[in-house]
């Protein structure tokens, strides 16, 4: 039974995915249920679990993803996931609240362009000094150069 959970909680993250795609009709409620059932079927952490957490970033349901999250112990988040739990800080959270985290994984060199682009973003709502957007914008367009002019449009 164990062997066939992995394929099947794949092929809900894949069809999750493909109905956020879809422009057309109202999938939400199934994109949700198939996403939580291919997280409850596959390894915290994995490739499948991220996507789940992805799709239902993607149909905007932050509590459910902060929730998800929240059961991972914090030191001991991927990446990608601490990427969505930027997402969902700034969906829930105050803009200094999601600055201070996305400056803190700047510093622990968590490389991302979205990390960057939140950054920027509650930074400039927040009227940061000029120069610690520009930094930020900097930093950002090391890591990737073909985002420099998007990154500096938003300050």
């Amino acid at each position: 039974m164990t062997a066939i959970k992995k394929p099947i909680a794949a092929a809900l993250a894949i069809c999750g995915k493909s109905l956020l795609s879809d422009s057309f009709g109202d999938k939400k409620t199934i994109i949700i249920s198939i996403s939580k059932k291919a997280i409850a079927l596959c390894e915290i952490q994995s490739n499948i679990y991220i996507t789940s957490l992805e799709n239902l970033l993607g149909i905007k349901e932050f509590e459910l993803v902060k929730k998800f999250i929240d059961e991972i112990p914090t030191g001991d988040q991927v990446d990608r996931v601490l990427v969505i739990d930027l997402h969902v800080n700034e969906a829930l959270d105050s803009d200094e609240s999601t600055y201070i985290k996305a400056q803190n994984l700047i510093k622990l060199n968590k490389i991302d362009p979205d990390i960057y682009r939140i950054a920027l973003t509650v930074g400039a709502k927040l009227e940061k000094p000029g120069r610690q957007l520009n930094d930020i914008a900097f930093e950002g367009s090391k890591h990737y150069p073909e985002l420099k002019e998007s990154l500096l449009k938003i300050i």
